[in-house]
């Protein structure tokens, strides 16, 4: 793109030459440099030569090199159009980057602030880091007393546990006896009855046999 603005300038630099050397160029040229709007600093057709350049007097140049300024000037004009073409298709690109590049402006821009607000919360945080560590300290502390009292309580649930096993264990040993007991009671039971049974007969027999020698 510079390549092509420098040689539009060649182009309208030789312009301005070719007017100079041109009979009522000089006048022409004065009149387009004062016709520059207001408050703008004045230039020459080009943009490179101040107003005071027109006033100069070029030396002058034979035939042979005006026709070969003009066969040049001819030949460039015919690219004109194609370079400014060229130049309008430079100019839209970076039109299109020039938004892109705004997106992306607008992108960096979002996330520095989110990481600005990050940094904030990160900042807030730091300030709070010592009262947490204090707290978390205190918990510490206190967990360490409430593990030891529930080692404790364990202890005592142990104790409590062994208690009730041998409770069980010896109540069910109760148990037992208390069945191996009444078994014993009925067993007796039984043998006193047959016993009661034999002493009724015997007793019977004997009253039988008593009578029986009365009545002899």
């Amino acid at each position: 793109m510079a390549s092509l603005l420098d040689s539009l300038v060649s182009h309208f630099d030789l312009c301005v030459s070719a007017i100079r050397h041109t009979e009522g160029g000089y006048a022409a040229v004065r009149k387009a440099a004062s016709s520059l709007p207001p408050g703008s600093d004045p230039v020459s057709v080009s943009g490179v030569m101040t107003a005071a350049d027109l006033s100069q007097t070029d030396e002058p140049i034979t035939t042979d090199e005006r026709r070969e300024m003009l066969d040049v000037l001819e030949k460039d004009a015919a690219q004109v159009d194609d370079v400014v073409l060229e130049l309008r298709d430079f100019l839209a690109e970076m039109e299109s980057k020039h938004d892109a590049i705004l997106e992306h402006v607008s992108s960096l821009s979002a996330a520095y602030n989110q990481t600005i607000s990050a940094y904030n919360i990160l900042e807030g945080v730091g300030a709070r880091l010592s009262s947490y560590i204090v707290a978390s300290q205190g918990f510490q502390t206190r967990w360490d007393e409430t593990k030891v009292q529930i080692q404790e309580q364990l202890s005592e649930l142990e104790s409590m546990r062994l208690f009730y096993e041998n409770y069980f264990s010896s109540y069910d040993s109760l148990i037992l006896e208390v069945y191996r007991r009444k078994a014993c009671e009925e067993k007796v039971r039984g043998i006193v009855d047959k016993a009661m049974e034999q002493i009724g007969k015997v007793y019977e027999a004997d009253m039988r046999e008593r009578e029986g020698f009365k009545l002899d």
